[in-house]
């Protein structure tokens, strides 16, 4: 158990480095191995309380590893701190992920000695029975079993293919509400750890202001956005010139931040946990960058993903 722990804190260390570009932070493997190791230091420590039943309660203390997550992000993956908490939320996923794989490899080895059992993880048929999971609060076993697929699909070597980028291309609009008219646009695609990846992103002006309109496609990652609703992640933060909100409009999570003084806003969500819109603009409203999100058209988008393949 130990040694796949030891395995389970690099492979998320792969993650939290993939991920980083996606949450306004920097890919670096050596911090994210750091950070990896950093946050599970006080899990692992509070595990020794397991030895002894009536300890047991107080390795709940293990949850500090979470506060360490989302402390570590932004100083060692430079992700900004309103993005640190989704961030953290997507990566206690992923850990959530690499346990359920873990434990069933651990349960097959188990099994395969003389001395003991192992179990794997176990769960209920009904997509819509409740799931208590200590310290991220409680998920529908439907949306678990999404990152079990996930997880599979990964130890298979399964890869969820990104749509095209000419695909995600065609959703940027010319003009956007307010005068504002496409003066640029970009496509890139990639993939890494059994993910796989595309966006297409535009710039659109008008007089002084401007907006960049982008559409990410996360393909099989986006299960990690879809937990990340699922649990209900919200924060706010506001001041007298300034907010920031992170939580689920219509049924979708989504990130809004505005500064009156920097005339700056920015605003993001995840369609079908899986394709991120996101506008970010200068000299513009909360207003303008909505309505750059709504010019897209979500119910369009909605149905591409309802029709792309499933890998």
């Amino acid at each position: 158990s130990f040694v796949f722990m030891l395995v389970g804190v690099w492979i998320l260390s792969k993650i939290i480095d993939f991920l980083a570009t996606n949450f306004g932070g920097q890919r670096n493997e050596l911090k994210a191995t750091q950070t990896a190791i950093y946050s599970a230091t006080a899990g692992w420590l509070a595990g020794l309380f397991a030895i002894l039943p009536a300890l047991m309660v107080l390795s709940l203390l293990g949850l500090y590893s979470i506060y360490l997550l989302d402390r570590g992000l932004p100083r060692l993956m430079k992700a900004p701190n309103e993005k640190a908490g989704i961030y953290t939320a997507a990566v206690m996923v992923c850990a959530i992920v690499i346990g359920i794989v873990l434990s069933t490899v651990t349960a097959a080895v188990s099994n395969a000695l003389p001395f003991g059992a192992g179990r794997p993880f176990a769960h209920h048929a009904d997509p819509n029975a409740t799931i208590s999971i200590p310290g991220l609060g409680e998920v529908k076993q439907g949306d678990l079993n999404k990152l079990e697929t996930m997880a599979k699909n990964m130890e298979a070597g399964k890869n969820i293919p990104a749509l095209p980028t000419d695909t995600l291309k065609s959703l940027l609009p010319e003009t956007l509400p307010g005068g504002f008219t496409r003066t640029a646009m970009s496509t890139g695609s990639g993939g890494a750890m059994g993910f796989s990846g595309a966006t297409a992103e535009g710039v659109y002006t008008s007089g002084d202001s401007s907006i960049q309109l982008s559409v990410v496609d996360m393909a099989g990652a986006g299960a990690l956005m879809g937990m990340a609703s699922a649990f209900g992640v919200e924060a706010s933060q506001e001041t007298e010139t300034s907010y920031s909100k992170t939580g689920k409009v219509d049924g979708r999570m989504t990130i809004e931040e505005a500064d009156k003084t920097a005339k700056t806003a920015s605003y993001s969500v995840v369609v079908s946990d899986r394709i991120a819109l996101s506008a970010e603009g200068q000299n513009v409203t909360g207003d303008d960058v909505k309505r750059a999100i709504s010019a897209i058209g979500i119910p369009r988008v909605e149905a591409l993903v309802k029709n792309a393949p499933k890998g």
